[in-house]
């Protein structure tokens, strides 16, 4: 009795209709699809705009000397000096570019700006002396990172024996992001939080590391099936194989276990399973305990197929 008094106490409860508001909704997205392609278009036809006609290049000008290396089966020339050679060109026929900082410092030349900004994704995993050739390169930068991730891995450099006779704001840094932050750049939180479907996914770091600080958007089924802990006594060998031997048996298990109930479904409904181990010992058992599964359960290899969009996987934090 209760629910539709409190639907006819409020005007929109009251006059919400159901079809009429997905129609909407699929509108809305038709429309943000269509205006993502003519962005597109739009782009595109400002830098053409910008370009003189192939016909109209004189063959002993930069654009000349790379049509003539693209008509080459083996071009004599390398990237680089390309590159060099084609100077401000290159930003006009490619103004966006995509490069690690690995091949910004193999393909672009140094000593010129070549880019108005350079934007860094997962900063946070970017050393400093990776990306300051990037920087170099560019008359304004963008570091984008979370501070609260994983800073790059350390386990093959060197140890400075001397970093800690240094002063505080001397010493090594990370990360870019790291170093931009204790630099005192100014910065822009993101706080919207999108990726998780179910709030539950998030809800744990969003109070441990971000203080609640992060907006979130509630599940519509909010009943915790999202996160789920199935506990095991196992014991991490340390000092030995640095695995967990009890807990990789008992991911495996689980894991055929799911496998053998998709099997049961259409092909088209199954779902897609990965699996992330705390190292690469750890990765290893658990494949190894799969691989006597397809052994001897020839079924399960559908899931394994190199042919599927998305195959079971079994990764470490590093890969």
């Amino acid at each position: 009795r209760r629910t539709p008094l409190a639907i006819d106490a409020a005007a929109p409860l009251r006059t919400f209709i159901g079809w009429k508001h997905q129609n909407r909704i699929e509108a809305f997205r038709e429309l943000d699809a269509r205006h993502a392609d003519l962005a597109a278009e739009n782009v595109r036809r400002r830098i053409a705009h910008g370009l003189p006609r192939t016909e109209n290049v004189a063959r002993n000008s930069a654009l000349g000397r790379l049509r003539d290396l693209m008509s080459q089966q083996r071009p004599r020339e390398s990237i680089r000096t390309l590159l060099d050679r084609l100077g401000p060109t290159t930003t006009k026929l490619t103004p966006c570019v995509l490069m690690s900082p690995l091949s910004v410092a193999q393909y672009l030349p140094a000593g010129q700006a070549s880019f108005d900004i350079v934007l860094f994704d997962e900063a946070s995993q970017i050393t400093t002396w990776d990306a300051i050739g990037a920087i170099a390169r560019a008359r304004q930068s963008i570091i984008v990172g979370d501070p609260k991730q994983m800073p790059p891995s350390r386990g093959f450099d060197r140890v400075q024996e001397d970093d800690e006779e240094l002063a505080f704001y001397e010493r090594d840094q990370a990360s870019i992001l790291d170093e931009a932050v204790a630099a005192g750049v100014p910065s822009n939180v993101l706080r919207v939080h999108y990726r998780s479907r179910d709030e539950g996914l998030i809800a744990f770091s969003n109070a441990r590391y971000y203080d609640g600080s992060l907006v979130t958007f509630p599940a519509p089924r909010a009943w915790g099936e999202a996160v789920r802990l199935h506990r095991v006594d196992g014991i991490y060998e340390r000092g030995g194989s640095r695995t967990n031997p009890v807990e990789a048996k008992a991911v495996a298990e689980f894991l055929v276990k799911r496998l053998r109930d998709e099997l049961k479904k259409p092909e088209d409904g199954r779902e897609t399973i990965g699996v992330v181990t705390f190292n690469i010992q750890q990765q290893q058992r658990i494949l190894d305990h799969l691989d006597k599964a397809r052994t001897d359960s020839e079924e399960l290899e559908w899931f394994f197929s190199d042919e599927r969009e998305e195959p079971v996987i079994v990764k470490n934090l590093e890969n």
